[in-house]
């Protein structure tokens, strides 16, 4: 099989297995992610228009409970 039909075909999984895969993180592992996300929120400010900037806020919303806010 080429390169590319290995890509095609390992994308075309991917896909297929989109909201399958699930990562499980311990509460440490949990709580040091909110803290950097925090950290990044503190340092940077939090853009409610940066795509990114509501991925953080998503991540931090599932771990804490609440939005981040100042």
């Amino acid at each position: 099989m080429s390169s590319d039909k290995c890509h095609v075909a390992g994308a075309e999984r991917l896909a297929q297995d989109r909201g399958k895969i699930k990562i499980e993180f311990s509460e440490e592992e949990l709580a040091q992610i909110a803290e950097v996300v925090q950290e990044y929120f503190e340092v940077y400010g939090y853009d409610p228009d940066s795509p990114s900037d509501g991925v953080l806020q998503n991540i931090y919303k599932k771990i804490k409970g609440k939005e981040w806010s100042k």
